[in-house]
């Protein structure tokens, strides 16, 4: 591994670390007296091996502008699951944290760096949370900071002193953004569960095809969560388990069904995602306190 150092985390000191011959486009401002940067990180293919990430009270916001085929990553030691970087992915690094990572191909990406000083300044004025939950390095679908990615590109690439103003205003909507939706005790985890944007993403995976049992793994990367926060927030938000709420809406679904009277119950399991009739009628009866059939004619009545 190349050893830790005591540099921040972006422009040239970065762009070193992947073997960049050049300095990497960067901007690096004071923003309400705190430093925010960020790097256009454009990585040659032949990387001479893994890379340590220097530690410091900052966080890494990391959008990938090409894909990434593969990706090994470290986190205390601990090796994380081999994955793919999409193009329009974001991936989140915590520096307080050891990472190590190896990438095994070129790559083109836009690295914001904030220091915790500048979340912290921002969650005293605005009384939100100075931590993020997320978990390092999987990537997620965050549509608001590739925008941001995206509308930074020019203003990096020909950069003046008149940025000052809009680079300003670009940091402050990430940080906005950052800590609406990731932030450990802001807006819907103070009530206990899930953000509203956590949980409709969440709620759309799981019903999107009942017949499939989705992973709860991609669910909670999609919120990005480990499995077990999310899990226990989705509980704390929704008052069920993942599993729980799903099995309701299929015998919602299955209630719909019943009311064709010519609709065979083995179908109605089947289009509900339950394995099989008798399994279709177990769940139902227990739910609803009837077995389908029953509840079929009570309906009716």
């Amino acid at each position: 591994m190349i050893p830790a150092t005591t540099s921040v985390m972006f422009g040239s000191r970065l762009g070193s670390l992947v073997g960049m011959r050049a300095a990497p486009a960067t901007l690096e401002r004071p923003v309400r007296g705190r430093l925010f940067a960020a790097t256009r990180l454009v990585a040659p293919p032949n990387i001479s091996g893994p890379i340590r990430f220097a530690k410091e009270r900052a966080y890494v916001l990391s959008v990938q502008l090409s894909p990434v085929r593969r990706r090994d990553l470290w986190v205390e030691g601990k090796r994380v699951e081999q994955t793919q970087l999409p193009a329009g992915s974001v991936s989140f690094y915590d520096l307080e944290a050891e990472i190590d990572s190896q990438v095994h191909s070129g790559f083109d990406s836009l690295q914001f760096y904030l220091s915790r000083d500048a979340l912290d300044e921002y969650a005293r004025e605005t009384g939100s949370s100075a931590s993020l939950d997320l978990t390092i390095g999987v990537p997620i679908d965050d549509g608001t900071i590739r925008h941001l990615a995206h509308s930074m590109l020019p203003t990096l690439e020909s950069p003046t002193a008149r940025d000052t103003p809009f680079v300003e205003e670009m940091a402050l909507a990430l940080l906005a953004h950052a800590v609406r939706a990731y932030g450990t005790t802001g807006n819907a985890i103070i009530r206990g569960g899930l953000a509203p944007w956590q949980q409709k993403r969440a709620q759309d995976m799981l019903t999107a095809d009942l017949t499939s049992d989705v992973s709860l793994i991609e669910v909670a990367a999609e919120c990005g969560l480990s499995v077990s926060h999310f899990a226990r927030a989705f509980r704390q938000g929704v008052g069920k388990s993942p599993h729980r709420w799903l099995v309701d809406q299929r015998i919602e679904r299955a209630k719909v069904l019943l009311a064709d009277p010519d609709t065979r119950l083995a179908e109605i399991a089947v289009d509900c995602g339950f394995s099989d009739q008798s399994h279709f009628t177990r769940m139902f009866a227990r739910d609803t306190g009837w077995p389908p059939g029953a509840w079929r004619r009570l309906s009716r009545d």
